[in-house]
């Protein structure tokens, strides 16, 4: 049973707390009454509290003071503040002593009391968890010979008795759907259905904390994009992060606009490159659900679907594999829909044939005339399949280019503006400022100061 101490310098108030919750109901009772922060903390160190619901402004010892003995001397207890004031500057001191919830105590006359008191119960729960949980990790925190074992959807009702009769010795649950086999053999035994097994390298022993944290990451993404259905035991080295920090948005951006382009629907090449990008960019599940949004609303123009559909679509999506599958099938889709002339294979090779000749010569004088001469187009076929492959035009085009190398310049150089201008093939420094401003929003100057960093 959870022992309460109730902690506030008016007496009707205390008893007013005491006979509005129905303590039974919620497996606690209350220990004691004290009127200020002194005589609480001689009560706490006299008896058991599991918690303390306290006003913030008494008499004496309370708020923020009250708060850091009873956290320093006692930090295992919760604490539930009982406050008059709503401001955020005394909820955002409170939580930062590491309170379990912040009541004003007209909440308690006008609001549920049921929901406000299972909300409390559900975080001493999960704590106590928390804390079985990390006395697990303390006892094999030193052992080499186990797996962890991952539940990645529904916890397994009768994951005890399976890990039982496939043979692993012994199992500590170490987290929420995470558990410490022990197993000496080799082989990784059969597992039951949604249960992965994760082979764990360290060269040091790290706290709980730590050790959750990486084992967290690694599920969220490393194991989204490595898992393989065939698959059931991977490896992880605490001590190594497998990937470099990159500027995701950028990178994003870049993918984003590789597949405005229609060549990732005719060229496997194109396809392959940009979905090794996405899985480059470690993107998480939810992260992908979003960037994949932009894609699907701009191809509903062409396939029809409802856009509205979308989450439905990819909600059971566990793995990169599932969204490889549906890159895939919308690949297809498009295909079927958007298969004209210029789709065909040679017009594919002209095309690219006209692309890396704008960005070997973007640095120069680049004109319609050069890539129709490229080409050997006709000026209204070279034009239409221009855009109907890379969704802009021919002049569009070269000036995004033109910027996005010029940002390069801008972030690498200290060279003035004007021999930026001049680097990516505009002679006139003021048409370049107007080109600049016209697609990023801001001048090259501003780009320059806002990223100096």
């Amino acid at each position: 049973m959870i022992k309460v101490l109730v902690v506030d310098d008016e007496k009707l108030v205390r008893k007013g707390i005491l006979n509005i919750i129905d303590w039974n109901k919620y497996d606690m009772s209350i220990v004691g009454e004290a009127e200020n922060g002194r005589v609480a903390m001689t009560f706490l160190h006299e008896n058991q509290v599991d918690l303390i619901l306290t006003d913030w402004s008494m008499p004496g010892l309370s708020g923020i003071k009250f708060l850091e003995q009873v956290k320093a001397d006692f930090p295992r207890i919760h604490i539930v503040v009982l406050t008059m004031h709503q401001e955020f500057t005394y909820i955002q001191q409170a939580m930062s002593l590491g309170v379990t919830d912040y009541i004003t105590k007209s909440q308690l006359e006008r609001e549920n009391v049921e929901s406000i008191m299972e909300n409390i119960v559900r975080k001493l729960n999960y704590d106590a968890g928390a804390l079985t949980y990390e006395r697990n990790y303390n006892k094999i925190r030193s052992l080499n010979d186990g797996v962890i074992l991952y539940s990645y959807f529904e916890e397994p009702k009768k994951l005890l008795s399976d890990v039982t009769k496939n043979k692993f010795e012994k199992i500590y649950r170490i987290g929420d759907r995470f558990w410490y086999a022990i197993n000496k053999n080799i082989e990784v035994p059969t597992l039951p259905k949604n249960v992965l097994a994760i082979k764990i390298f360290r060269a040091t022993k790290p706290s709980y904390i730590e050790a959750l944290k990486r084992l967290q990451l690694f599920i969220t993404v490393d194991l989204f994009y490595l898992y393989k259905k065939d698959v059931v035991c991977y490896s992880l080295n605490l001590a190594q992060n497998n990937f470099a920090p990159i500027d995701k948005d950028f990178e994003k951006s870049d993918v984003l606009k590789g597949f405005k382009t229609l060549l990732w629907i005719t060229d496997d090449n194109v396809f392959q490159e940009l979905l090794k990008r996405i899985v480059e960019l470690r993107l998480t599940k939810d992260e992908l659900s979003v960037f994949s949004y932009q894609l699907y609303v701009q191809w509903s123009s062409l396939t029809h679907k409802n856009i509205a559909g979308y989450f439905d679509e990819v909600s059971g999506f566990a793995w990169w594999e599932d969204w490889v599958n549906w890159f895939l099938q919308n690949r297809k889709l498009l295909s079927q829909k958007n298969v004209t002339y210029c789709d065909s294979g040679d017009n594919v090779m002209v095309m690219r044939k006209a692309l890396d000749f704008i960005k070997s010569n973007f640095d120069g004088e680049v004109t319609l005339e050069d890539l129709l001469k490229l080409t050997n187009m006709s000026k209204s076929h070279f034009c239409k399949c221009f855009k109907q492959m890379f969704n802009t035009t021919f002049l569009n085009y070269l000036k995004e280019y033109r910027v996005e190398k010029s940002k390069e310049y801008l972030l690498n150089t200290a060279q003035p503006i004007y021999w930026v201008a001049e680097k990516v093939g505009y002679q006139n420094e003021k048409y370049f400022k107007f080109v600049f401003q016209e697609i990023t929003g801001m001048s090259p100057k501003e780009f320059r100061n806002i990223n100096a960093s």
